[in-house]
């Protein structure tokens, strides 16, 4: 079940802290999404409810303020780490809120192999 955290409530501002500490907006609400249903009930309620939306993993975006808004809802996919591997066909599902290094620990040992566009990118710029 989802996280709530309303703005007056406990742990409000340690839910607005992101990696910018001058993050000046107020979300009247965040909800932290354990599973796709939690997204799309936020959703949702926001619509019906005319508030604006912003979505949220990381806390690490490089514009100031854009996972944040005064007197909207902030859904955080932050906490969806499920990581379902199927060696049969060679895939990987991974939640939103999984980080990379937590991905590669997780699967270390298992014959898959990770790749990220940067180690793509520079692979391809290394090649003769």
């Amino acid at each position: 079940m989802e996280r709530v955290i309303f703005k007056g409530d406990q742990g409000y501002e340690t839910a607005r802290k992101n990696w910018d500490p001058h993050t000046d907006k107020y979300p009247k609400v965040f909800v932290f999404a354990q599973k796709t249903q939690d997204v799309a009930n936020a959703i949702k309620w926001a619509n019906e409810n005319k508030v604006p939306i912003r979505a949220r993993s990381g806390r690490h975006s490089l514009e100031v303020n854009l996972s944040q808004v005064t007197g909207g809802i902030v859904i955080d996919v932050s906490e969806m780490k499920k990581i379902k591997l199927n060696k049969k066909s060679g895939t990987v599902v991974v939640g939103t809120g999984r980080q990379w290094g937590e991905l590669h620990t997780c699967l270390l040992g298992k014959d898959i192999w990770l790749h990220s566009a940067i180690a793509l990118r520079l692979e391809s710029e290394a090649s003769p």
